[in-house]
């Protein structure tokens, strides 16, 4: 009833959940993002925010990992909301202490943004392919706007014809203040077991150095940043 059908929440919706007819607003829930602005500029306030469920959130543990995953329905456009929910139920675990690993999707769309702000250090696992590069680009940049140190480990190495994207790889991290910490084999064997579900540590464990250095360079990096 407060409605006046002025357009400005449709023209500030950069996901086109509003739409503004002569007589009627109509909202599309499932093209929404929770992003809140149409609440925002709406001068009538006209406009409340409710809850809706796009997904759950299950929690599991194996000896001394604790693992909590947040599964989004099958068709939900908005992935933000979720996420900051997996992260708020693990700040209400007890007992969540110590190191806390966050995966975020590659690219730089929404989720991964969200599950990076707040984070001490970042690492990305990069594919010297034209693809992996690319993503690793783009995501690179926002992190070094978001002012979180980061470092790159390159995954499959060796694979044919990627040398050159390796070197544009490196050549990132000099420029943005990123640091290569390690590389991982391109390897047929290591594939195999993996896809059979054998653990990557149990599939090559001559790996393990590598992981315990990538680890130690995270701690020193988000120490350095607290510092």
């Amino acid at each position: 009833s407060k409605c006046t059908y002025c357009k400005e929440c449709s023209k500030a919706c950069r996901f086109h959940a509003i739409m503004i007819l002569p007589h009627k607003a109509v909202v599309f829930e499932r093209m929404c993002h929770g992003c809140g602005v149409c609440s925002f500029v709406c001068p009538e306030e006209a406009i409340t925010e409710r809850e809706r469920e796009i997904g759950e959130i299950t929690v599991g543990q194996r000896e001394k990992v604790l693992l909590i995953e947040g599964r989004l329905r099958v068709g939900e456009a908005m992935a933000p909301p979720l996420i900051r929910q997996v992260k708020a139920r693990l700040q209400q675990i007890s007992g969540a202490e110590g190191l806390v690993v966050l995966d975020a999707p590659p690219g730089v769309s929404c989720p991964f943004v969200e599950t990076a702000k707040g984070s001490d250090a970042i690492l990305f696992v990069v594919e010297p392919t034209p693809f992996g590069y690319h993503d690793f680009e783009l995501s690179s940049q926002v992190v070094a706007e978001l002012g979180i140190p980061w470092g790159v480990v390159v995954n499959k190495e060796g694979i044919g014809g990627t040398e050159a994207m390796v070197n544009k790889t490196m050549n990132i991290c000099e420029r943005r203040g990123g640091r290569v910490l390690g590389s991982i084999p391109f390897s047929m064997e290591i594939a195999r077991r993996y896809s059979e579900g054998v653990c990557l540590i149990d599939a090559a464990p001559e790996l393990a150095p590598l992981f315990q250095d990538v680890l130690a360079s995270l701690r020193e990096m988000a120490d350095e940043r607290v510092a």
